[in-house]
């Protein structure tokens, strides 16, 4: 399905020591007329740290949503 228009993201995070998780927050932000409320998509999310890097594919399919990842360290 395609339509007008694309995703405008604002992203957000922070690290959860107890949990050893990364909570990334993001947030659809695109307006317009017969633009979408809501985009679908996949997207990698490499977390880095000292000991070198994850990559996670996460789909975004809200408005606003929180995703956790694994990180055993702080990235």
């Amino acid at each position: 399905v395609y339509g007008a228009g694309h995703p405008v993201l604002n992203v957000s995070g922070a690290y959860d020591e107890a949990t050893q998780t990364f909570n990334l927050t993001i947030e659809q932000t695109q307006k317009g007329e017969r633009i979408a409320e809501v985009f679908e998509l996949n997207v990698d999310v490499e977390l880095t740290s000292e000991d070198g890097s994850e990559l996670h594919r996460v789909k975004i399919e809200h408005r606003k949503q929180t995703l956790r990842l694994r990180a055993a360290k702080r990235p």
